[in-house]
């Protein structure tokens, strides 16, 4: 089964959008991000299907070292991860996801629309 890859740029709205044969490895990610070290989180997105709007628990692939270096806070990221973690913990947390990341949706085939 593929696996999809959604980049959210953390400067602006774009998302990129990539299918991978199998799960991409770290060294793959790196260069789509602009990172050195990947940090793996749990988020939650919600994924157009022909049964409506479904909610998933996805990982998203951080740049550990996006705060370090200064990177600006990833909105639709932090958003995803909140949510995640409210559903998980009750709590929203308010740590903040910087930098690009990746969104790994494994088997997303089982999510897309079909034509009408």
């Amino acid at each position: 089964m593929a696996t999809r890859v959604l980049i959210l740029q953390a400067t602006s709205d774009r998302m990129l959008d990539e299918i991978f044969r199998k799960k991409p490895t770290f060294k793959e990610i790196y260069p789509k991000i602009d990172a050195n070290l990947i940090q793996i989180v749990k988020g939650i997105i919600e994924i157009d299907t022909n049964q409506g709007i479904k909610r998933k628990t996805v990982e998203m692939w951080t740049d550990e070292e996006a705060k370090l270096t200064g990177k600006p806070v990833n909105v639709q990221a932090t958003m995803a991860y909140q949510m995640y973690n409210k559903k998980k913990f009750g709590n929203a947390n308010r740590d903040t996801i910087n930098g690009s990341v990746a969104v790994i949706i494994p088997n997303y085939e089982q999510f897309e629309v079909e034509p009408a």
